[in-house]
């Protein structure tokens, strides 16, 4: 399996997601985009797929691939 999904294995149970309000603040996104950013830093991502983020960018540890370059 590749790493990319690797984070899909953990049990959600186990985990309390952080809420992307701080996050939305911080780096001006919509409420939904930190959200997916604060979802995959719940289950321990360091990367999540997006075409509609910036491509490279590093939000506080989790890094942003455009899976379509």
């Amino acid at each position: 399996m590749s790493t990319a999904f690797a984070c899909l294995h953990h049990d959600s149970d186990r985990f309390k997601p952080t809420p992307p309000a701080p996050t939305r603040q911080r780096f001006q996104l919509s409420y939904w985009d930190a959200a997916i950013i604060e979802g995959g830093r719940t289950m321990g991502c360091t990367e999540v797929l997006s075409e509609d983020l910036s491509d490279g960018q590093d939000y506080a540890g989790v890094r942003v691939t455009n899976p379509f370059r």
